[in-house]
């Protein structure tokens, strides 16, 4: 009981559910991002299956999140629940988390783990990931024109702001890439720290926003591919909030996930 009474105060302190607030239905296409749940295993006072935050399927054995979402808890105290639909859906045990480095919470550095499960989902195509040397999402120098700013945020959980229970479907919405140094002073006066190279910053111009509870989740490009892992959010789900992204275009980012989430190294 102990344990537990430690994780519900860090809880206390950081409470990582949420959803994308105003956002629209996502398709089959996006059904590689999962949900992050606390199982209901013995010693729980809570007594039921809670929602942490979301995931990326990247291979059959092994889900990527925000380390943020995990930086509290063991393999043990969370499941990955897959699928769209209450029919087709199903939760899967991790066996072990790797993170690339331990969680600053003022810069959010290389804020990515991958999680390894205990058996594989091979019913959901994993998600495809940018590569290294693909052009990455960021601000363009032509006036009027930032280039691969056509995102969209993905996630699970409540539509509203209010309300902590999972949704039933999947929703996305439309997020845009903005200028460094306007994201840098907004997230300076929210005590955050942007480190560019590793980094996009957005903001969903009112058209929907992602809370906490969307950490870990993908960040689409108009081809599909995920390019960027849903970081933190200073202000939860406001109109026009200004939303962290990591690259998985950063070398070292995508080096860490090639070398933990395959078996094979790629």
């Amino acid at each position: 009981m102990l344990r537990w009474t430690a994780l519900f105060a860090a809880l206390a302190i950081w409470r990582p559910a949420g959803a994308i607030i105003g956002g629209q239905p996502a398709d089959a296409s996006m059904a590689y991002t999962v949900a992050l749940v606390q199982p209901d295993i013995e010693g729980n006072p809570r007594g039921y299956t809670s929602f942490l935050c979301d995931g990326i399927l990247v291979s059959p054995t092994a889900v990527i999140t925000a380390t943020e979402c995990t930086s509290w808890l063991s393999a043990r105290d969370i499941s990955i629940r897959s699928g769209l639909t209450p029919e087709t859906q199903k939760n899967t045990t991790v066996s072990e988390i790797v993170t690339l480095q331990p969680l600053n919470y003022t810069t959010l550095s290389y804020n990515v783990a991958v999680l390894r499960l205990s058996a594989p989902i091979n019913d959901i195509e994993p998600a495809e990931l940018a590569e290294p040397d693909m052009t990455s999402p960021s601000y363009g120098s032509t006036p009027g024109r930032p280039r691969q700013t056509a995102l969209r945020i993905v996630g699970w959980g409540p539509t509203t702001n209010g309300t902590q229970s999972i949704s039933p479907e999947l929703t996305y919405a439309p997020v845009d890439i903005i200028n460094p140094s306007t994201c840098a002073d907004k997230l300076g006066t929210c005590g955050f720290s942007l480190v560019s190279s590793e980094k996009i910053c957005t903001s969903s111009d009112g058209r929907g926003a992602a809370a906490f509870g969307d950490v870990g989740g993908p960040v689409i490009d108009e081809q599909g591919i995920v390019v960027a892992l849903i970081s933190g959010n200073p202000k939860c789900a406001q109109p026009n909030s200004i939303g962290l992204k990591l690259r998985l275009t950063n070398r070292k980012v995508a080096d860490f996930i090639k070398a933990n989430a395959f078996s094979d190294g790629g």
